[in-house]
């Protein structure tokens, strides 16, 4: 088990292992799922006020009570020219990150957030058993698991686990994870699995999607001819789940993300209080850093308790990033680009490993 205070920091390529896009992958996917909004618009439109959705009822204020067939028809229009807004800028400007883009554009945050409910809900919902052989290079939670459960002898051995996670990342699949492989060991109570994972286990300095929606009720009739009725119903069904579930996803605009001081103060509570800090997938953003307290780390506030140990990845061994790391963790941006993959000694133990999140667990960090 975790004896010792341990934080893992996880950025986008940790989530990658299981299918979750990053970077300029979720920009394309982003535009490929409003090309579908686009059309399912057009679906839903055909029938009046029947499948008016949720997001649109919130962005203009009115009640489905108060939108009913009989009522004058619903106009589609600003959602469909937001759609069009957005996917004409994003080929236009072809950005690097949707966060600052966003940022640029805010008239288009809110389309924008549903939209990466999508993106990563499509990826989601296309998740399936690895094939054999597969978990070898990316079925890394495993080996949280594994610790989790080292040493257990009764249930309540669960809870003396003292391991926390900060996590960028929007999508829940970790979460899903841990309650679904601790309540399928024997050893482990129910109650003490879902103690265990409450108290802020899992932070999410920025939001995340709901594990599930409450859809309200719907104004649908089975009257409608087919296939045109069915066609939109699926579609209302589908894209109100998107809404309700992308709803925690808090903030968009990076200058706005500070904003969310409740998860971040918790976060900047577990770093400082860390004896071990795995940080993986993580790109040392210097915002970010400031945001969740890793500035702590950096030579010059050694005043501040800080982690003993660091393990960070770098896939690829991307100078970058290593440069990043260096000015963070050693006041020194060129010592990782001169060590390469090997341990640096300073202050604290630190040591990178250029390979992915699974395989640095597996060949390179001792847990």
């Amino acid at each position: 088990m975790f004896q010792e205070p341990t934080v893992f920091v996880l950025g986008a390529g940790a989530s990658w292992h299981y299918g979750f896009p990053t970077g300029e992958e979720l920009i394309r996917e982003i535009h490929s799922e409003a090309k579908i909004l686009l059309e399912d618009l057009k679906k839903m439109a055909r029938f009046g006020n029947v499948y008016v959705l949720d997001y649109s009822l919130q962005e203009t204020g009115l009640e489905r009570e108060h939108v009913t067939p009989d009522d004058q028809p619903f106009d589609w229009r600003e959602l469909r020219d937001q759609c069009k807004d957005l996917m004409k800028r994003l080929v236009t400007i072809n950005p690097l990150v949707i966060d600052y883009f966003l940022g640029q554009n805010k008239h288009l945050q809110t389309i924008g957030r549903l939209l990466i409910g999508a993106a990563l809900l499509s990826a989601e919902s296309r998740q399936r058993p690895l094939k054999a052989g597969q978990e070898e290079k990316h079925d890394w939670y495993r080996f949280i698991l594994y610790k989790l459960c080292e040493n257990c002898v009764d249930s309540s051995d669960l809870l003396n686990n003292l391991v926390t996670f900060v996590t960028f990342n929007y999508d829940i699949s970790l979460d899903t994870y841990l309650k679904r492989a601790l309540s399928s060991t024997a050893l482990f109570d129910t109650k003490d699995v879902q103690t265990f994972l409450s108290n802020d286990r899992i932070v999410h300095v920025y939001g995340s999607l709901q594990a599930a929606a409450a859809l309200r009720e719907t104004c649908a009739s089975e009257s409608f001819p087919e296939p045109e009725g069915t066609q939109a119903k699926e579609a209302f069904v589908k894209w109100n789940t998107i809404y309700w579930r992308s709803r925690l996803i808090r903030v968009i605009d990076p200058r706005d993300k500070p904003n969310n001081e409740q998860a971040l103060q918790i976060a900047r509570g577990h770093i400082k209080e860390a004896s071990n800090l795995y940080i993986l997938g993580y790109g040392f953003d210097q915002n970010n850093n400031q945001r969740i307290g890793l500035d702590a780390l950096h030579p010059a506030k050694q005043g501040i308790p800080a982690p003993h140990r660091v393990h960070f990845t770098n896939f690829g061994d991307s100078a970058r990033i290593n440069k990043r790391a260096g000015r963070l963790l050693a006041a020194d941006e060129s010592i990782f680009l001169q060590q390469g993959h090997m341990i640096q000694a300073g202050i604290r133990y630190t040591e990178k490993s250029i390979r992915n999140v699974y395989e640095a667990l597996a060949v390179d960090f001792d847990l």
